[in-house]
């Protein structure tokens, strides 16, 4: 076991709203917004209710909207909303897809589809497309605990 002290570095403990400020030397240029932390809160109004496990570029892109449409939630954020939609939530984490404006993420999302092509007729290996967006957010383990108010009716 090793030493449970302050010799011993965690990168990816407990964490506020506006995320960690560390660098990632492999997957920096993936993540949903560039210019913010890792594990930052974002919102953004969808005309639509999305899933859970889609590609949020797709998602995005199927709304008219774009990754800089994503709102940075801080502590006690005020948000103004000027149209009808879902209020939806989304770390600021990296995106395997071939709807990112990231090049590195669309070969990184081509090489994993390459991989998943090349296991067909193995049940015992696979990689699911449809999994293959969200693949960085699969070892997250967390919540945020967020509360909406909003002016009574006059």
């Amino acid at each position: 076991m090793p030493p449970l002290d302050e010799s011993i570095i965690f990168y990816r403990d407990w964490t506020g709203p506006e995320g960690e400020a560390v660098y990632s030397d492999l997957l920096e240029d993936c993540k949903l917004r560039k210019e913010l932390n890792w594990g930052a809160l974002l919102a953004v109004i969808l005309p639509a209710q999305a899933s859970a496990r889609a590609d949020p570029y797709e998602i995005l892109k199927n709304s008219g909207l774009s990754s800089s449409d994503l709102i940075p939630i801080s502590a006690e954020t005020p948000l103004t909303v000027e149209r009808d939609g879902w209020l939806t939530f989304i770390i600021n984490e990296a995106v395997i897809s071939p709807n990112s404006p990231s090049r590195d993420s669309q070969l990184y999302y081509d090489a994993l589809k390459r991989t998943a092509e090349s296991l067909t007729g193995d049940p015992r290996h696979r990689i699911p497309l449809q999994s293959i967006p969200l693949i960085w957010f699969a070892d997250n383990n967390g919540a945020f605990r967020v509360t909406v108010f909003y002016p009574a009716d006059n």
